[in-house]
């Protein structure tokens, strides 16, 4: 397992788990690539289950959304 968290103490969460943590913002152009790079460190062949509970603040209707609001 791979736990990745734009906070350190995802190396606390990890190591309590006995599992691989990797800092990284996911909303950065290079994030794929650090977590790809991160897996083959970890010796983790395969992506079974990938949960992505990244949220920003603030809210508008879906009518009200737009680009440059999802992209910040």
């Amino acid at each position: 397992m791979l736990l990745v968290d734009v906070l350190d103490k995802v190396h606390d969460t990890a190591a309590g788990l006995g599992q691989t943590a990797l800092v990284c913002d996911l909303a950065m152009p290079d994030a794929a690539g650090r977590v790809l790079a991160a897996l083959d460190a970890a010796r983790i062949e395969t992506l079974d289950v990938l949960v992505n509970n990244a949220g920003i603040g603030g809210s508008k209707s879906l009518a009200d959304t737009d680009d440059a609001f999802c992209s910040r």
